[in-house]
This record gives C-alpha cells, sequence and structure tokens, in this order.
C-alpha cells in the first residue's frame, strides 16, 4: 500500500531525511541541514569574494561592502519571516554599487535564497 505524506517546513532552518510509517519499520539514513548547507555555501563565497578582490586589486572599502551585503543577505534568508522583495532588494543593491561580486553573491543566493532571485527575474 502507498499512500502520500505532506510535510510542510516554514521557517530558517530544516532537515531532511526520510519518513517512514507502519509496523516494524526500521530506517537509517542521514540528514542534511539546512542551515549548514548555507553556511558552507557563504564560506565559499566569502572566500571567492577575498580571492578576487585580491587579483582584481579591489579598495578594501569595496571589498567590505560585498561582504557586508553577503552577510546581509544570509542573514535575512535565514530569518524565520524572510521576505523575498528584501532579498531581491539586497541583491540589486550589490549588482548596482560591487558589480565584480554580484556573480557570487548571486550564486550563494541560488542556494540561500531562490525567492528573491525570482524577482529580479534572474
Amino acid at each position: 500500500m502507498s499512500g502520500k505524506i505532506q510535510i510542510n517546513v516554514s521557517g530558517g532552518n530544516a532537515s531532511f531525511g526520510n519518513v517512514t510509517q507502519g509496523d516494524h519499520n526500521v530506517v537509517t539514513s542521514t540528514t542534511n541541514n539546512a542551515s549548514q548547507v548555507i553556511e558552507d555555501h557563504c564560506a565559499q563565497a566569502r572566500a571567492s569574494i577575498e580571492r578576487l578582490a585580491d587579483a582584481s586589486g579591489r579598495p578594501p572599502v569595496e571589498r567590505a561592502a560585498a561582504l557586508e551585503q553577503l552577510e546581509t543577505l544570509k542573514t535575512k534568508a535565514a530569518a524565520a519571516d524572510a521576505k523575498p522583495a528584501e532579498g531581491a532588494g539586497i541583491l540589486k543593491t550589490v549588482r548596482d554599487n560591487v558589480g565584480w561580486a554580484y556573480p557570487i553573491i548571486k550564486d550563494f543566493a541560488r542556494v540561500a535564497w531562490p525567492a528573491a532571485l525570482m524577482l529580479l527575474g534572474v
């Protein structure tokens, strides 16, 4: 017999794994914690921004602005009441002010906050 189980997740963190019902079922699995995945991608983005800033000789103020926008995007994406329009605004600010870092931060947003990219039509 097969059925359907619907699980709704809201908020900033979730773990995904296997779900089973019935008598004498045994499940072994691993889960991915969404907040850890976001943190890992943020660390990768941070390192990429640092490398690109070094390679292209960007002034420290631009590097700091790009890293600040990345952290703001991560924080807003993890909020329980995340508003995609805020994320889209952050991405637009990055594109307009530190365009050299936009591809890196946009790639991070694909993981952390895909709804914000949808509002930008990206």
